[in-house]
């Protein structure tokens, strides 16, 4: 099975070979590729792949912007090659995906780091999760192998536990922590505060009962009127050509929200770049409070817990929405990742 899996993504990279002229353009000419941004349904990645082209572009100018997404790498990933500097420079999308949970991902990034050796790879902020069982440690030791045997790689952890982790299992001279990717945005503007809204996870990383949301539902109801429940995770697939527009359209349901509550990383981050009150809630692992560190000093944002919601949630929310708005900047944060990846040798 593990031949066979080898076997395909090798076959699917190899592929390329038919694609040489794809990249000719951008011959002898100095390139960031951002790598394995998404086409699947969830909107907090596909506002990491927002941020980090804007990142690019506006710190990197005198590079080429090349996006491949998690299709595109096998597709074009040996035309590419082909073009390749040592001035150019890789950078592989952030996220939570670095673990044994989303294994795919975790594949895939080693991928690039095994076939890419001559050129820097920026892996963007992360955060690192692998399960403390016989898979988790064996998936480790593959990614131990693989991270180490690089010479230009730089690992950007967005929590300290994951900072923490990288530094002990990887290259600890190459391993940084920086804010998520998403907090490099600022989408602040006017909106007029319409509803409640609730956005809370479905998935395998929540921990909120079915009956504990629709209580907390019902108790904005009756105080509120209006509460809207939304989902970062679309019905539908995304790619980069629907990306901006429907992230355009999220952040704007997002700013014209009184209160948002949320167990989701990037809904508590959406309201930080917008300026909206948020209450939010942890999952299984560390990443939400992890992140939350960076933004703990803000008054419109506050991570709260199922005990205190099912005590006290009408002035908790009250009290939330009546804060004051406050403005952040982690510029002083970016710039420590754009000088590390300059002096990345």
């Amino acid at each position: 099975m593990k031949i066979k899996k080898y076997f395909q993504l090798n076959l699917k990279y190899f592929i390329g070979i038919f694609y040489l002229s794809k990249f000719k353009e951008y011959k002898n000419k100095k390139k960031v590729i951002l790598t394995l941004t998404p086409r699947h349904k969830n909107m907090g990645d596909h506002a990491i792949a927002f941020a980090s082209k804007k990142f690019i572009e506006e710190n990197f100018k005198d590079y080429n912007f090349i996006e491949l997404d998690m299709v595109d790498l096998y597709k074009y990933g040996i035309a590419l090659k082909s073009f390749l500097t040592p001035d150019d420079i890789i950078m592989i999308l952030g996220g939570g995906n670095m673990g044994d949970m989303y294994l795919q991902d975790e594949e895939q990034r080693r991928f690039i780091i095994n076939k890419f050796r001559k050129n820097k790879i920026i892996s963007l902020p992360q955060t690192i999760s692998f399960s403390d069982t016989e898979r988790g440690r064996k998936e480790l030791e593959k990614s131990k192998k693989a991270y180490n045997s690089h010479e230009k790689l730089l690992l950007t952890a967005r929590e300290k536990k994951s900072f923490e982790i990288m530094k002990k299992n990887f290259n600890e001279s190459n391993v940084i922590e920086v804010p998520d990717i998403v907090l490099y945005l600022n989408e602040i503007k006017n909106e007029s505060r319409e509803y409640i809204l609730l956005c809370l996870r479905k998935d395998k990383e929540g921990v909120l009962s079915q009956e504990f949301k629709e209580n907390i539902r019902l108790l904005l109801m009756k105080k509120y009127k209006k509460v809207k429940v939304i989902d970062t995770v679309f019905k539908k697939n995304i790619d980069k050509n629907t990306r901006d527009l429907n992230l355009k359209r999220l952040l704007t349901d997002i700013r014209k929200s009184q209160l948002v509550i949320t167990d989701r990383l990037h809904g508590m981050i959406f309201c930080v770049i917008t300026g909206t009150p948020c209450l939010v809630l942890g999952t299984f692992n560390h990443k939400v409070t992890g992140v939350y560190k960076w933004v703990e000093g803000l008054k419109h944002v506050k991570m709260v817990t199922q005990e205190e919601l099912n005590e006290d949630l009408i002035n908790i929310c009250d009290k939330i929405i009546n804060s004051k708005i406050e403005k952040y900047n982690f510029s002083k944060e970016f710039d420590k990742l754009i000088d590390s990846i300059q002096n990345l040798n």
